[in-house]
């Protein structure tokens, strides 16, 4: 599941470059804060 901040920043159209699909297919934490540092959204 993806952390809500990020979930919000895909559909305002702001989330950042590297938040791509390959980025979101490929390993992401399962701690929202570890996703957030992931993605240098903290």
């Amino acid at each position: 599941m993806l952390a809500p901040e990020i979930i919000h920043a895909i559909l305002e159209n702001t989330a950042p470059e590297s938040m791509n699909l390959d980025a979101l297919r490929g390993f992401l934490p399962v701690l929202w804060q570890e996703q957030l540092k992931l993605f240098k959204m903290d």
